[in-house]
């Protein structure tokens, strides 16, 4: 398993240098390290964020999750998403 660690560079340099402080960028901010896992069969992301981080917002910003569904499927592998290491209905919040 290949594991890569970033820092979501939307959550630090674009959001806190904004002059735009919304409801959005608030909650994206709180968004601190992102783990991808590459194994043989799976894509895992994992968003590791402060507790009161509400996973809905990204209901506003679907492409954090369909370009990663779409990378899986490049790759052959099944799509897993993580929100502090815990599964998340990914499904659920790109309706």
């Amino acid at each position: 398993m290949a594991t890569i660690i970033m820092d979501f560079d939307v959550t630090y340099h674009r959001i806190i240098n904004s002059s735009i402080q919304d409801r959005f960028n608030k909650e994206i901010h709180k968004i601190k390290k992102v783990y991808i896992d590459i194994t043989d069969e799976e894509l895992i992301i994992n968003y590791i964020t402060i507790d009161d981080f509400d996973s809905n917002i990204l209901t506003e910003w679907k492409k954090t999750i369909t370009i990663l569904i779409k990378v899986a499927k490049y790759l052959n592998k099944d799509f897993i998403f993580r929100i502090n290491g815990f599964n998340a209905d990914y499904m659920s919040l790109i309706k």
